[in-house]
Formats: C-alpha cells, sequence, structure tokens
C-alpha cells in the first residue's frame, strides 16, 4: 500500500522534485474534527439541511457521455470499460452509482471533502468506487505520510495510497493543503438554532413544567388547599360547565401565566432561519415546496435559475475530478461530459423556430423536428418570405459556399431567365426621400437584430479556437505549450508569423469557419428577405423566385473566410504580446479571451452593417431586375462620409445590367471591392429613364443646406506644392497653419493644408462638404501636421468621423479644422487608442451621435451648433486624444 510521495508527485505533475510539495504541506497529522459524526447525524434529523438534500439527489442521476479526440474529430464512444464502471461502481445492491454520488455530495456539502477508495482487478484498472464517510478519516496525507488513513466501524484502520482515492474537496481559504470546509458548516449556528427553537416548540405539546395560572392564599393549609382546587375542578370542569362564573374568597389572588413577546418571537423566527438557510446555498423556495409566494411564472424561472446557478457549478466539479482523476487511469486521450441540465425556454424555441421557417431560415422538416413532429416527405424545403414560395433543398445549398474559391457573378443567365409572375411593377414613386427613409429603417432594424448575433458568433468562433487548442486539457504537448516554446528572436511581426503558423497547424479552421458561416447565415436570409420585401411594397410587385439566395450565400462564404482570416491575423498578434510579456500559459489564455479585439462588440458592429447592407441590397436589387425593371438609379446617404467616388454616383441612373462606374452592380454588391463596399451606406432604387450625367453632382444633403448648385464640385480635387518649411515642432506648425487658416476659411469648399515630418507642404483642394488627402503617401501623412476647413453651408461646427479616423489612423500630430464661428483641434497622445478605421467611424455615428441625440432630446444641447462637438468630446475621453473647440478671434 504505501507509495513515496516523489513518485506520487511525478504520476501527477511529471516533476520528481517534491521541494515545494514538502514545503507546503504540513508535517503534522490531521484528524476529524470533533463534530463530523454530530454534523453528518444532523443531517438526519434536522429538516433545514434540505436543501442539501435536494442537490444531492437532483445531482445524483444526471446522464453524461464519454468522448475521445477534439475538435472535428471528437467523437462519441459508445463501448468501453468506463463505461462499465462508471453503470455499476459497487457490487453491493444498495450502493448503485446514483446512490454514490449522493452520498458523496452530501458529504461534499457537509463537510467540505469526499472520499472513495478505487479497487482494482489484476491489470490495475478501477472496478469499484467504495465510499467513505468523513468521520472514518483518521488522517490526510501531508509531509512523511503519503495516504489517507481511515478506520471502519469495527476500530479497524487501513492506509489508503493517493493513487487508490478518488476525492472531491471544497478547498479551505484558511488552508487548502488541510481538510475541505464544507458549505453547510458556514450556517452551523443557523440550523441549531433551528433545532433548538423545534425542540422548545415540542415541549409545548407536553408539560412544560408551567401551570397556566397561579392563586395566592396568605395563610391557607395543605388541606384547605385541597378542598379549593377539588371544588374548583369540580364546578368548572369540562364542556358542560364552559363560561360558568366562579368566586374566590377575598383575600386569594390569581395571576394568569402568558407567553413574553420574546417567546412569541421566538417561535416566528423560525421561518426567518429556514429562509437564511435556504438562500445561504441559493436554493429558490419554489423548488423547495415553499409556493407561499409564487406564481407560474416564477415557478419556471426558479427551475432556470436552480439549474444555472446551483446544479451546473456543483456538476462541473465533478466532471473536472473525473477527467482528472479517474479517467486517466483508464486511458489517455478521454473526457466525461454531463449533459446540459439548464431547461430551456420553450417559449423562446417555439419564436425562434416560427421565425426561422417564416424567413426561410430553416427547413420545414427542421421546424418539425423542433416541434417534436417525424420529418414528411418532401418537407427538406424552405418557405421564402415572398408569397411563401417553395425552394428546394439542392437549389438552396451548394458546395461552393464552403468557400472554395468559386465566384458567381449575380448576372449569370441561372437568376436572369426567371419569368416575372404577379402584377406588373407600376410606375416608381417620384419621392425618393420617403423610399430612402424606408430602406433606412429596414436597415437600422436588421442592424439591431443582427449586432448581437454576430458578437455571440464571434465570441463563439473564439472559445472554440481557445479550446482547440487545448485550454481544458493537461497534456503537455497541446496548442498552447506549443506557444509558449516560440522563438522570440526578431521584431513583433516575427513573432506573430511565428504563432500564425502554429495555428495553422494546430487550429481545424475549415471547421471554425462553418460555425461562423451556420450562425451568420441567419442574419444574411433575413436581411435579403427583407430587402426583397421593402422592393416589392414600394413597387407594388410579387416575383417567383427559386433561387433568391444562392449568389448571396457563395459569396458570404468568401467574406466569412475573410472574417476568420483577420481574426487569425489579430489571434497571432494578442498572443504574440503575451508571449512577449512573459505570459504564462492561463494568463495568456486570460489575455486572448478579455484583450483580443477580434471578438469586439465594435468589431461585431462594422460585420453587422456591412453584412446586413449587402444582403438588403442583394435582396432589392434582384426583386426589382426580376420584375422586369430597365433601369436602376443609385443614391448616397447624403452626408460628408460617403465616399467620394459613390458621391459621384448620386443620381446617375443606368440600365438594369449595367455596371456602375465604380465596378458596382449596385450599392453593397458583394462581388465588388472591399473599398467600396466596407461601410457603404448608399441605396439603390428603380430608375425611370437612362440618366448617363447625374441629376444631383453632390448629396441632395448639401443642396438643401446650400440652396442651390455648386459649381465648385464639378472642379476636380488638385494638389498643390507649398514652399517647404524647416521641420517644425508641433506647436510651430500651428501657429503657420493659422496664416494659410485665414485664407481658406471663407472658400465655399473644403481645403487642406498638409505639413509633413519632413518640412514638405501642400494645399489639396476638395469639394464643397469633403476634401481627399489619399493622393499623400503613408509616409508624408504619418504624424504630419493638417488644418482644413468647413464652408458655412455644410459645417458641423466640429470635425466629422472621416476627420477623426484619418487623425487617429494617420497619427496626426495636429489636426485642426475652422469654420466661420470656430476652430477646433486634435492632437494624438503616446496612449491614444487606435482601432480599424471602419470600427472608428462607425462607433463616432452609432455610440457618440447616439448619446449626442439623447442629450438633445433631453434639452441639455443644441444638436445642430454642439452635437458635433459633444460625439468629438465623448470619443476623445475613450480613445485618449486631446481635443478643444474654441470661438475664433
Amino acid at each position: 500500500m504505501g507509495i513515496r510521495w516523489e513518485a506520487v508527485k511525478a504520476l501527477i505533475t511529471g516533476k520528481a522534485d517534491s521541494g515545494m510539495m514538502d514545503f507546503m504541506q504540513s508535517g503534522r497529522s490531521k484528524p476529524p474534527d470533533r463534530n463530523t459524526e454530530e454534523w453528518l447525524q444532523s443531517y438526519l434529523n434536522n429538516p433545514r439541511l434540505a436543501p442539501v438534500r435536494k442537490i444531492a439527489t437532483d445531482l445524483s442521476s444526471i446522464q453524461g457521455k464519454l468522448y475521445r479526440g477534439a475538435g472535428e474529430k471528437r467523437k462519441e464512444v459508445q463501448q468501453h470499460p468506463f463505461l462499465d464502471f462508471w453503470d455499476c461502481p459497487n457490487p453491493l445492491p444498495e450502493l448503485i452509482a446514483a446512490n454514490i454520488w449522493r452520498l458523496l455530495e452530501i458529504w461534499y456539502q457537509l463537510k467540505g471533502m469526499a472520499l472513495c477508495v478505487i479497487e482494482r482487478d489484476h491489470r490495475g484498472m478501477p472496478t469499484e468506487l467504495w465510499p467513505v464517510p468523513p468521520h472514518w478519516i483518521m488522517d490526510i496525507p501531508h509531509r512523511g505520510h503519503t495516504y489517507y488513513t481511515i478506520k471502519n466501524p469495527d476500530g479497524k484502520p487501513a492506509n489508503v495510497p493517493l493513487t487508490d482515492a478518488f476525492v472531491l474537496k471544497d478547498l479551505n481559504p484558511l488552508n487548502p493543503y488541510t481538510s475541505g470546509a464544507g458549505q453547510a458548516e458556514a450556517v452551523a449556528d443557523e440550523v441549531e438554532a433551528y433545532e433548538y427553537a423545534t425542540k422548545y416548540s415540542k415541549m409545548l405539546f407536553f408539560n412544560d413544567a408551567r401551570p397556566d395560572y397561579l392563586i395566592a392564599a396568605p395563610g391557607v393549609t395543605e388541606e384547605q388547599i385541597k378542598r379549593f382546587i377539588a371544588s374548583l375542578e369540580a364546578r368548572h370542569r369540562g364542556p358542560w360547565n364552559a363560561h360558568r362564573p366562579g368566586i374566590i374568597p377575598r383575600e386569594v389572588n390569581m395571576f394568569r401565566m402568558s407567553d413574553s413577546p420574546r417567546e412569541m418571537d421566538f417561535i416566528a423566527s423560525r421561518k426567518d432561519l429556514r429562509d437564511t438557510i435556504n438562500s445561504h446555498w441559493g436554493v429558490p423556495p419554489e423548488i423547495l415546496g415553499i409556493v407561499e409566494n409564487s406564481n407560474r411564472a416564477t415557478a419556471a424561472a426558479a427551475k432556470s435559475i436552480y439549474a444555472e446557478n446551483v446544479l451546473t457549478p456543483q456538476l462541473m466539479l465533478r466532471q473536472n475530478a473525473i477527467n482528472v482523476q479517474l479517467l486517466p487511469q483508464f486511458e489517455r486521450g478521454l473526457e466525461w461530459e454531463y449533459d446540459d441540465i439548464i431547461p430551456q425556454d420553450e417559449e423562446y424555441q417555439l419564436r425562434v423556430a416560427n421565425e426561422g421557417l417564416s424567413r426561410g431560415a430553416i427547413m420545414v422538416n427542421e421546424w418539425r423536428t423542433k416541434m417534436g413532429l417525424d420529418s414528411v416527405e418532401g418537407g427538406d424545403v424552405f418557405l421564402m418570405p415572398i408569397g411563401c414560395m417553395v425552394v428546394q433543398k439542392g437549389d438552396f445549398l451548394s458546395t461552393d459556399m464552403r468557400g472554395d474559391g468559386a465566384n458567381i457573378n449575380p448576372t449569370d443567365p441561372a437568376g436572369a431567365n426567371i419569368t416575372p409572375a404577379g402584377v406588373k411593377a407600376r410606375r416608381v414613386p417620384p419621392d425618393r426621400n420617403r423610399v430612402r427613409h424606408a430602406m433606412d429603417k429596414t436597415r437600422r432594424e436588421q442592424e439591431r437584430s443582427a449586432g448581437p448575433i454576430i458578437y455571440r458568433a464571434l465570441k463563439k468562433q473564439l472559445y472554440g479556437i481557445i479550446k482547440q487548442l487545448g485550454a481544458d486539457s493537461k497534456a503537455e504537448d497541446d496548442g498552447w505549450t506549443k506557444l509558449l516554446t516560440v522563438d522570440m528572436s526578431g521584431d513583433m511581426r516575427n513573432v506573430a508569423d511565428r504563432v500564425e503558423s502554429i495555428l495553422l497547424q494546430t487550429v481545424d479552421w475549415p471547421y471554425s469557419e462553418s460555425e461562423l458561416l451556420s450562425n451568420v447565415r441567419t442574419v444574411w436570409q433575413t436581411a435579403y428577405g427583407s430587402g426583397a420585401e421593402l422592393a416589392s411594397n414600394v413597387y407594388n410587385i410579387s416575383i417567383r423566385q427559386p433561387s433568391l439566395t444562392h449568389q448571396l450565400l457563395v459569396s458570404g462564404a468568401q467574406r466569412i473566410k475573410g472574417i476568420t482570416d483577420t481574426t487569425r491575423e489579430m489571434l497571432s498578434k494578442t498572443i504574440a504580446e503575451g508571449i512577449v510579456a512573459g505570459d504564462g500559459r492561463q494568463q495568456l489564455i486570460d489575455r486572448v479571451r478579455t484583450v483580443m479585439p477580434g471578438a469586439s462588440p465594435g468589431r461585431a458592429g462594422v460585420i453587422a452593417a456591412n453584412e446586413v447592407h449587402t444582403s438588403l441590397m442583394s435582396g432589392n436589387f434582384n426583386t426589382i431586375r426580376d420584375a422586369g425593371f430597365t433601369t436602376k438609379t443609385w443614391l448616397t446617404a447624403g452626408d460628408s462620409d460617403v465616399r467620394e467616388s459613390h458621391r459621384q454616383l448620386n443620381g446617375v441612373t443606368i440600365g438594369i445590367n449595367e455596371r456602375f462606374a465604380n465596378g458596382l452592380l449596385y450599392p453593397g454588391d458583394p462581388n465588388g471591392r472591399p473599398s467600396d463596399i466596407i461601410g457603404c451606406r448608399c441605396d439603390l432604387i428603380a430608375g425611370e429613364e437612362i440618366q448617363a450625367i447625374p441629376i444631383q453632382e453632390r448629396s441632395e444633403h448639401d443642396i438643401l443646406r446650400s440652396g442651390g448648385e455648386d459649381h465648385i464640385d464639378k472642379l476636380p480635387p488638385e494638389v498643390e506644392r507649398l514652399p517647404d518649411i524647416k521641420q517644425p515642432l508641433p506647436d510651430e506648425a500651428a501657429e503657420s497653419l493659422a496664416m494659410y487658416e485665414r485664407e481658406i476659411a471663407e472658400n465655399d469648399f473644403e481645403t487642406a493644408i498638409v505639413m509633413t515630418r519632413s518640412g514638405k507642404s501642400y494645399r489639396i483642394r476638395g469639394r464643397r462638404s469633403s476634401v481627399d488627402i489619399s493622393a499623400l503617401s503613408e509616409e508624408e501623412l504619418y504624424k504630419a501636421v493638417m488644418t482644413h476647413n468647413h464652408p458655412a453651408g455644410v459645417t458641423k461646427y466640429s470635425f466629422s468621423a472621416e476627420d477623426i479616423s484619418n487623425a487617429l489612423e494617420h497619427r496626426f500630430a495636429v489636426l485642426r479644422g475652422v469654420d466661420d464661428e470656430y476652430e477646433y483641434e486634435i492632437r494624438t497622445l503616446p496612449g491614444t487608442v487606435v482601432k480599424d478605421a471602419d470600427i472608428m467611424r462607425y462607433e463616432f455615428k452609432n455610440k457618440y451621435m447616439r448619446e449626442a441625440l439623447n442629450e438633445a432630446w433631453s434639452r441639455r444641447l443644441n444638436m445642430d451648433t454642439d452635437g458635433y462637438h459633444y460625439a468629438c468630446q465623448r470619443m476623445s475621453e475613450d480613445y485618449g486624444f486631446y481635443y478643444v473647440r474654441r470661438k475664433r478671434k
């Protein structure tokens, strides 16, 4: 039975040196607490320990599954010696598996420690578990004593080596290397108080050595007392003598003995003790049959709270103990996993299933399965939103969805030869603003619902990657171990490249992409259907198209691959930073979970906006094309953030199958360049006649504010070289910029003055509401000093989202702006946060500007003059850059 401590440590940790273990372990024996047996006896007699009984009983029969492998290779094991051992862990008929686990949980809750002795067969494989009550444990392992000492009721001792013991221990915070501390011990006083209160109540039903009243009669003899009592009983005993008046001698006094307020409250306090003890375990009252304040809703919620907050944590502790202590004794690479016990919200599942069916996201047979019905022949079809037309499974799904490089053009004949059905389209409504308003409203609704879906999908993908790398594994050759041994020579980019090489070898990326695609597909389908429905309502059309989402899913798979590639790059950079910083295994895992920007709400919002816009516009375009329209018109969002190439297309009408000047069939065309798609908010409407020259050379928004056409917008942007200056400090450069600001402030078009670090100076002529600085190289713009004007008709009295993203992306030393009333300035600082440009623009418009709107609705600011100023202030606080606005002198 004896086994050397060093050998035990080597078996568990793979390290033979026992210096730290000897230091931590006490050299003294630890006998059981003297109250252990009494505490177990209280469990049998005291109903206030009912939460322990309930938890132990509910956890005793939960089923699970045995798995081998990880990731896509993870398979359930149906036959194995461990499963035989699991089903029958003891030869005694009363010690079935459920009873053993129930006993262990009771001991764990009461005393913080539960022990089973493992019996083995001739091969050394576990075959039996023998539970040992806590008060039988005479000593636990410590320095010089490498086994448990137990003593049976006959007083016979035995030493149990560590390798022959299965132990559940709730570590004692005072000394984690000694016996555990049961959760029940924290309410020991309350349990005992309830027990004493119960005994007191019990005694009230017996003679409690106190009469109901006392009679005081001075000078009476014993004989007189007996005669008086006999007379009193004869006159008043029995129901027939009830309420008869009584007469006592003059000098006799009677005193009634009543309960004191403290005694009356003592009995009522038992209810408070009950509630206190139940809340200590977190068990809702409905679970224990206390329904005095319950209704159907609270009863349903109680089941979910109990399963998620009480049972599941205990179950996970037991699962980990099984995977660490028992399974390696059978075979390496096995994992035991309990079934999910959290009850599903059936009403929510029903809504999801019905929504998925009505939106064409799931097939009829999938819906029937969720409803508990059998599949039917011909049920592998989708019901599309427009008229609920049937789309065969083979037409909807394609092997091209795997992202294998196929690129199907939306104008392929397969989609162009569909015959429209229904009412012929009526004339396009002349009120474009009404159409755009409907599109904007639909887009916002879809983005609000898609954002959380994308965020959860990104988090799920990230956690799946973390798990594939071996976050829950104890093996020494898992992905995290390999990452910690990466070569750190060279700069951070070299380290990140080596990390990415390990990630490519360790993680199943195609599986990760498919998981993300399956989650994002609902967003595509819902937005596509909304775009088609919007066109159907606006133009009064009804069409029949059997493959509405085929092309969108094919190109979507390519975008999913790009999203996953970006996630891998971000993950590589984050891990490389942790390795260089000296993070250990758990620190590295925590860094990825909490710091990595790849699964942030900001990135999810940008992706959701792009995916919704692409799907919405695809549904809109396909619907108007298949309805027989011959032309289409491009409309911009009408603000200063519109791309220059898109602004030039505002109002352009061309043939329905022609491409616009930027190469897109429609705004958000998935086959276009990312630079033309990401962040786009333009719309498409059915056209009336070919209009090769733009109806409006600039946005309708600008025309409304300026009051007429603007010939300046017809001038192309140009870059003018100015005299060089000596390499200026930011403050000195700001003074030089002030000279130019006096020249450009009154212009009715934007002009930028840029001074590079090398002393070169440029003047860039822009358009009425924007100026394009991309003609200068990244090197020239990096840490440059720049100023520009905002014309009076279009100024927001502060910086725009495009201004801020340019300043942070290029790390401008100084960015200034002037208009007819204010001058404003941004300076990037050493700690300034820099995110992807699309994310920064998205957060400015969808986070900080919404905060400004809330302030305006509360009448705390004027949105026209202070809205953008407020958003810039808030963004500067979160991003850590310097911002100020002053009245012009």
